[in-house]
This record gives C-alpha cells, sequence and structure tokens, in this order.
C-alpha cells in the first residue's frame, strides 16, 4: 500500500546509529524511529544507510578506523 520506509544514521556524540521507521504518508501521525544497531564508532556520514527489499545496508567505522558494509533484515 502506501506505506513508506526510512532508515537513518543518527550521531550519537562520538557514536553512530542507524534508526529505522515505517508510515503512512497520508496520515497525520508524527513518525516515530526505531534504534536497529550502534556503531563500533563514529556515525559515517559519507555513506547514507540503503533499504533494500526488507534489509538495510550501512557502513559501520570502528573506532580503530576499519571500515565494513553491515547488513541487517527488518521486519517493517
Amino acid at each position: 500500500g502506501n506505506t513508506c520506509r526510512i532508515v537513518i544514521a543518527v550521531d550519537l556524540g562520538g557514536t553512530g546509529q542507524i534508526e529505522v521507521a515505517s508510515f503512512d504518508p497520508q496520515a497525520s501521525t508524527p513518525i516515530r524511529t526505531t534504534a536497529l544497531v550502534r556503531s563500533q564508532g563514529p556515525a559515517d556520514e559519507s555513506v547514507s544507510p540503503v533499504i533494500l527489499g526488507n534489509d538495510v545496508y550501512w557502513v559501520d567505522r570502528s573506532a580503530e578506523k576499519k571500515v565494513r558494509v553491515m547488513r541487517a533484515a527488518v521486519e517493517w
């Protein structure tokens, strides 16, 4: 139907967190995000998280500057 899905990267003062939400764009209810995972290091703002089907992909940068692409399955 009319359900929209979003994923955002949030900076929590030195640590990153990925949050997701699904909502009806025609409803007047506020959008509430749900924390999906907290990063091992700072939020990586150079690559936006992506939704593909029921999976969310994001870049996780550790405190040691190691970078990896992460995936999580989401039950919307």
